[in-house]
């Protein structure tokens, strides 16, 4: 090894080892911290999810869930709406068992409703069995908390 060789191994050590610990430490310390953040923002994603499944109350009955299936068999999202989602032609069904007994919503399900001539789509009738069902999943509807009250645009409790 000559000494020019030698002199610049020596100073690259000597400046590795000065200028390399406070590095090190620097990139430490910000993979910690960035552990750090990482993981508390995880831990309140996970918190919040958890407070957010939790407010929403009972899973639905099997009844409610076969009333959900009728619901998409007979097409009434195309019409109707829940929470805002579905067809602006036809009344808002969110909180319908609020508003309605159950024999007038029975009732109303299997003869179904005169409707104009000049409406593109006929109102079906469902069998009993359908209808007892829907009305299960409509009353599980309307205990689910959230801010939609039947009005588009109109969140739950503005001036009406």
């Amino acid at each position: 090894m000559n000494r020019s060789s030698k002199k610049n191994s020596d100073s690259r050590q000597s400046k590795r080892s000065t200028h390399g610990r406070g590095e090190v430490r620097r990139e430490r310390l910000f993979g910690l911290t960035f552990i750090a953040v990482a993981t508390a923002g995880m831990a309140i994603f996970i918190w919040l999810n958890y407070l957010s499944v939790r407010s929403l109350g009972d899973s639905p009955s099997p009844l409610a869930v076969l009333g959900k299936q009728a619901w998409q068999r007979a097409g009434c999202v195309e019409c109707h709406t829940i929470f805002g989602n579905g067809g602006y032609n036809a009344p808002d069904l969110t909180r319908v068992t609020d508003r309605r007994s159950d024999k007038e919503i029975t009732d109303w399900l299997t003869t179904g409703p005169v409707i104009r001539p000049t409406t593109k789509t006929a109102h079906v009738a469902v069998a009993p069995a359908d209808a007892e069902s829907i009305l299960e999943f409509l009353k599980y509807i309307a205990t689910v908390p959230n801010m939609w009250d039947g009005q588009p645009g109109k969140p739950k409790g503005a001036g009406r």
